[in-house]
């Protein structure tokens, strides 16, 4: 887990039974036959519902007690916290790279310091280093550098950057052409005899279109560009597509309907970017990237190992405990978060028509992520995987999960193997799941065979330990009343 999120871990029983054999299992029983409560009643018994159809009356499938407790908050505006982040200088960063005092000093001069954060380097191979350690958003370097030249300066960054990435004015001594700085891979060639005030104008004009490309890549994700492989967004073309296997994660925050309601559309739109300007760095630092904002949802996407989408699942749950103290402080009820989170294979493409694209991953995998989201609210879980994702994890035991059973999640056939990921709950509520999770995968085992009189009692224990535990008082309600429906056929059955 990233420094600075999350209680540290407690010490995992060396008993726990492995979740990968209760999943093999679970895979091997037989279906059941018509006997006792017929197929129907078969596939309730072994497959908890999704929310949206879960039979039982005395477990709420919608997440019934966070809507009762929202229900009272105080009308007053919804907001989080003003950030204690370091406002961001919005001022262009350009290095100006030239052997000769005078001029270096007389082109860094002519940028004002209201709108250029100036760097300087006097030779080829300072202005190197200075790109490699902190590049520049504009290069303004003259073509008259020693070891390496303007020109092959100008190369070096070309094979890195675009020149929408990383512009460069080439300050030409007069002996080459304009051409042969362009193709060297400069963006404009001035000559070393232009007036600040040309400079500045110059300067300024690729200031604005390194803000409109910044401005486009927000929009479109550069991870989404390079996997299509191109560098520029003005190279994407309707139908672009490539397909490979990445991790998908759904975030949403509980009831949020509700909450709205409480909220004029401003207020609405205030919240929601204070929250989502706290959520997504949360996923950028992990390595992911936003696919899309559907409302209060957040659509990312993991490119590679998908420990990296926990990550940011567990970031997320830690630093929303931090939020909700805020919120404590100033009279608001605290909110929460589902995350589902599954891995499989995707389409990333470019959709549309010519006048209208958009960048979009397309996948039956993450229509699952997102009904695994949904299902969150059922189990009362923070952050409940797939088991695709689970077994792709090099190291399971680096995070504190438990075996949720199968589910029949909506608009889908296969039942779904589930886990719950509760890293960053709060320090109780981890050590007493980590303290019942042997008992409770093996009342998972006990409920997937029927044996429900014995799922009671394991589950039973567990709701008595952790009352806040939902995922035990559901099963614990399921198994008691499928109990009792199979002694009311044995009794019709006589």
């Amino acid at each position: 887990m990233a420094q600075g999120f999350g209680p540290s871990e407690p010490e995992r029983p060396a008993t726990a039974a492995p979740a990968e054999e209760l999943v093999e299992e679970l895979e091997s029983l037989d279906e059941p036959d018509s006997g006792a409560g017929g197929a129907a009643e078969a596939a309730e018994t072994l497959e908890p519902l999704d929310p949206a159809s879960a039979p039982n009356p005395e477990v709420p499938a919608s997440g019934g007690d966070a809507v009762e407790e929202l229900e009272s908050v105080e009308a007053a505006p919804e907001q989080f916290p003003a950030s204690e982040e370091k406002v961001p200088d919005e001022r262009l960063r350009v290095l100006v790279a030239d052997g000769d005092p005078r001029s270096l000093r007389l082109i860094a001069s002519s940028l004002p310091e209201s709108e250029f954060l100036v760097s300087e380097a006097a030779s080829g191979a300072e202005a190197a280093r200075a790109i490699e350690t902190s590049p520049p958003q504009l290069a303004i370097i003259a073509a008259g550098l020693e070891a390496p030249s303007g020109y092959d300066l100008c190369r070096t960054i070309r094979e890195r950057y675009t020149t929408g990435d990383l512009p460069v004015i080439l300050v030409s001594d007069g002996r080459d052409s304009a051409e042969t700085g362009m193709l060297a891979g400069a963006n404009d060639v001035v000559a070393s005899s232009a007036t600040p005030a040309e400079l500045l104008a110059r300067a300024r004009v690729h200031r604005d279109l390194v803000r409109t490309t910044a401005i486009y890549n927000r929009f479109v994700p550069t991870q989404l560009l390079g996997f299509l492989g191109y560098k520029n967004i003005s190279e994407l073309q309707l139908g672009d597509q490539i397909q490979r296997e990445m991790t998908v994660l759904f975030v949403d925050i509980r009831s949020f309907t509700t909450l709205s309601e409480r909220m004029t559309p401003g207020e609405n739109f205030k919240f929601i970017n204070s929250y989502l300007s706290r959520i997504t760095p949360l996923i950028r630092r992990y390595n992911g990237f936003v696919d899309k904002y559907i409302g209060d949802a957040v659509m990312a996407v993991y490119p590679g190992r998908p420990e990296e989408a926990l990550k940011s699942a567990t970031s997320m749950v830690s630093y929303l405990a931090t939020y909700n103290g805020y919120r404590s402080k100033s009279g608001y009820r605290p909110i929460g978060i589902g995350i589902g989170i599954h891995t499989g294979n995707l389409i990333l493409g470019i959709i549309g028509d010519q006048d209208r694209m958009s960048g979009t991953v397309i996948s039956d995998a993450v229509n699952l992520a997102s009904r695994i989201q949904d299902v969150t609210k059922l189990y009362g879980a923070n952050i409940i995987i797939s088991q695709d994702t689970f077994v792709r994890l090099e190291n399971p035991t680096d995070f504190n999960f438990r075996f949720l059973g199968k589910v029949k999640v909506k608009g889908k056939v296969q039942t779904v193997s589930l886990f719950e990921i509760f890293d960053g709950d709060e320090p109780d509520q981890i050590e007493l799941k980590v303290r019942t999770k042997v008992d409770f995968e093996a009342a998972i085992l006990f409920f997937s065979k029927r044996r429900f009189e014995e799922a009671a009692v394991k589950f039973r224990g567990i709701a008595e330990r952790n009352p806040a535990d939902r995922a035990a008082s559901l099963f614990l309600n399921r198994a008691e009343l499928l109990l009792k429906r199979e002694k009311a056929s044995w009794l019709l059955s006589d």
